[in-house]
């Protein structure tokens, strides 16, 4: 009985070693072949496994990516990347965090953005920031219109996700720090009646020549 019970925690390791490893493998296939056409015996092939054995954990495609979705949040919990912010520079204070978290998972969180993309799924944990900037915003800029404090929530929101980190990233070679960096300059700089009004930082600046790089070539 109590070998039984020894070995409990084991077999659940084990189970949540080999449903990791099946993620991890197809967020790096997701990254090479695209979301949409995958193949499940591709995926078992990279994780070691067998074909039903993906299927055990994982019954449809959805599932799978939904799975991807959620280990990343687990992973994150496990890194201790759950700081929440109050402010928007506090949002700006833990960028640099957020980036490196996401350099350290590197493949599963380019896979989320190229599913995001296509699909439109995204974790709870965004879902929530969307929330708390909007929070922000209102709150620091209710004499703005109610247009101008959406086009600074959604252009918050956008500098700091995974697909900017992953433009950012692979498309101009920049570190995840730099990455960071370029955002905090490009928000920091961004026209009074956008951004700039919010964080009170400066009083009227021109548009970033790195805001205009972003904007002209970020592509969905």
């Amino acid at each position: 009985m109590a070998e039984s019970e020894k070995g409990v925690p084991i077999r659940k390791r084990q189970k949540e070693l080999t449903r990791a490893s099946i993620l991890e493998a197809l967020a790096e296939i997701i990254v090479e072949e695209g979301p949409l056409g995958f193949a499940v015996q591709n995926v078992a092939d990279r994780a070691g496994v067998s074909h039903r054995t993906v299927y055990r954990y994982f019954p449809n495609r959805k599932s799978m990516c939904e799975g991807i979705i959620d280990h990343f949040e687990r992973l994150r919990d496990e890194q201790g990347e759950r700081a929440t912010p109050q402010s928007l520079k506090d949002l700006l204070g833990i960028l640099p965090i957020t980036f490196s978290s996401f350099g350290n998972n590197r493949a599963l969180v380019r896979s989320l953005a190229l599913l995001s993309l296509s699909t439109g799924a995204m974790p709870d944990r965004v879902r929530d920031r969307d929330r708390l900037v909007t929070r922000f915003v209102r709150e620091l800029a209710p004499s703005i219109s109610r247009t101008d404090q959406d086009r600074s929530i959604a252009l918050i929101r956008h500098l700091g996700s995974s697909i900017s980190w992953m433009i950012l990233n692979t498309r101009f070679d920049r570190s995840d720090s730099e990455a960071a960096d370029i955002v905090v300059h490009g928000i920091d700089n961004i026209e009074e009646a956008s951004i700039g009004r919010l964080l009170k930082v400066i009083e009227e600046p021109p548009p970033s020549a790195v805001f205009v790089l972003l904007a002209e070539n970020v592509q969905p």
